[in-house]
């Protein structure tokens, strides 16, 4: 870093906290709430939680919460059944009412009773949805998002260089009045979480490389395998489907079923099997809902080098590596890195202006 002019290094980092500052702010500020919404939602929505819960409860079978979530669903389809194994975590049918009205049931995963209904609009899937495509569509969105990833790199970069430069380059002079003190901590505040920042900008340039790869037809994770829809016909019996993808998957812990819809005949089993950054989608068996026959089975260990980066990116990024305190732990530093965006053009400001 010595051989980098620190004159470039301000002039480039100055630069762009005064183009991209703000909407970096912005981004880091809605990636935090994301990561902070499922703990709010579960704040918000008291039949979401089971605070009566413990970890030795016995737990009800997959065809009892399915058989109670249709019996309240009032003529919608239920696609989705959830119960992750947490304990004070409801379980969670996704029922779809016509091709845009979804609703959520929440049900005791002890018994199967349902506990209450929630709409499909949560915080969680609000964050996600603001922070993926800011609300402007896949393509659009996603694109616009994740093309600030490669300023945030540079900015972090630079900000290093910098940073890393000054004698004192921990040290917040509080007394030396306020716009000093904020410049000190801006640089203090910023190298401290520079690692995140990098991984931040590095997954966020993966999901925009995503997305242009995506355009190409091109895609790391494999397709669902193709099977032929069956109108009125009734799959098998969700318990016995269920035996038949764990005896395919001994290590899986399943944690979500997609269940066959017109669009997608493929009930997928879905969960974990002790891997370390692997989201449920990684741990997988696809199953023939009809004939009950495996399809196929996906597992990080047998993952090429991409696909594996594919299903790691995501907990990476929103830090649902550890469950809860990652996720808060990510969603407080994502907001701290946030302030530190927003401040940046400030400061340039008043550079400027004295």
């Amino acid at each position: 870093m010595r051989s980098i002019d620190p004159k470039r290094a301000f002039s480039l980092h100055s630069s762009l906290g005064k183009v991209v500052g703000v909407a970096i702010a912005f981004v880091c500020a809605t990636g935090a709430l994301a990561a902070l919404a499922p703990s709010i939602d579960r704040a918000l929505v008291p039949a979401s939680r089971i605070d009566d819960a413990r970890a030795g409860d016995r737990r009800a079978r997959w065809s009892a919460l399915l058989a109670s979530a249709e019996a309240h669903a009032h003529g919608g389809q239920v696609i989705v059944l959830s119960a992750p194994h947490v304990p004070g975590v409801a379980a969670e049918a996704i029922v779809r009412h016509g091709p845009r009205h979804f609703e959520r049931l929440y049900l005791d995963p002890r018994d199967a009773r349902v506990r209450g209904r929630g709409a499909w609009w949560n915080v969680q899937r609000f964050a996600r949805d603001l922070h993926r495509s800011l609300f402007l569509g896949e393509n659009v969105g996603i694109f616009v998002v994740g093309a600030l990833a490669a300023p945030l790199l540079v900015s972090t970069l630079s900000g290093l260089v910098l940073g890393l430069r000054t004698k004192q380059r921990w040290r917040v002079r509080w007394r030396a009045g306020r716009e000093r003190a904020l410049r000190d901590a801006h640089r203090v505040v910023g190298l401290a979480l520079a690692v995140m920042a990098l991984l931040w900008g590095a997954t966020g340039a993966w999901y925009w490389a995503e997305l242009m790869l995506g355009w190409a037809h091109v895609s790391v994770i494999p397709g669902l395998p193709q099977v032929e829809a069956r109108a009125g016909a009734q799959p098998r019996e969700l318990d016995e489907l269920v035996e038949l993808g764990e005896a395919a998957y001994p290590e899986l812990v399943v944690d979500s079923i997609a269940l066959p819809t017109a669009r997608r005949p493929v009930l997928s089993l879905l969960g974990h099997d002790g891997s370390v950054l692997a989201r449920d989608q990684a741990c997988q068996v696809l199953v023939e809902p009809y004939e009950g026959r495996v399809l196929g089975v996906w597992r990080p260990d047998a993952m090429g080098v991409a696909e594996r980066w594919a299903h790691a990116a995501d907990p990476l990024h929103f830090g649902e590596l550890g469950g809860t305190p990652t996720r808060v732990a990510w969603g407080v530093m994502g907001l701290a890195v946030a302030i530190v965006a927003g401040v940046g053009p400030w400061i340039r400001w008043r550079r400027r202006r004295a």
